[in-house]
């Protein structure tokens, strides 16, 4: 569910950017492109350390892989350079989320993915609000598009408290059994 909620807004992110494609620069789609790349990044490096917690390879190996695709991905539209930068940006904050969270307890962890989810999903928002606003024919942050923003943060809050991404085994271990102890007489 974290990474269908992290998906809509990327997907909304290509289709502004289709529309919008000629109101930025290639300096401001290189920059806008770097910052989403890190926080998409360091999203699915922190979930990939949560769903690999303890096999540091196989979380750092993906979270690696889906970073660097993420900010090519987000790139690939706009121009080369973004892509280059969107491809870098995006694998080393892929690794710095996988670090964080083998470092962190499976608790801690479902609690910085919900943090930095949201952050990911207000910045994307804000961004494609800034790309409208670059259009001389739009108003800039209207007040239509901050309440979309902040029902679909809504939407994810509810989404994460009610199914969590990752079950905390400690919980699990540490719940009191009943253990049967055999008494014997001296």
């Amino acid at each position: 569910m974290t990474l269908v909620l992290i998906l809509l807004p990327l997907i909304l992110f290509f289709i502004t950017n289709a529309r919008y494609k000629g109101s930025l620069t290639i300096m401001e789609k290189m920059m806008a492109v770097m910052a989403l790349a890190m926080l998409y990044g360091l999203t699915t490096g922190i979930y990939a350390g949560g769903l690999f917690h303890g096999l540091f390879f196989y979380s750092l190996a993906v979270a690696l892989a889906s970073g660097v695709i993420l900010g090519v991905v987000l790139g690939w539209p706009l121009h080369r350079m973004a892509m280059v930068e969107g491809g870098f940006s995006g694998g080393m904050a892929g690794m710095m989320g996988a670090m964080t969270a083998e470092m962190l307890t499976i608790r801690e962890v479902s609690i910085g993915l919900f943090f930095f989810m949201l952050l990911t999903i207000v910045c994307t928002l804000t961004t494609l609000q800034w790309v409208r606003a670059k259009n001389k024919k739009s108003t800039p942050f209207s007040f239509k598009c901050l309440i979309v923003t902040m029902s679909y943060v809504g939407i994810a809050f509810y989404f994460y408290t009610t199914a969590p991404p990752f079950i905390d085994m400690q919980t699990e271990i540490d719940e009191p059994s009943h253990d049967h102890h055999q008494h014997t007489q001296p």
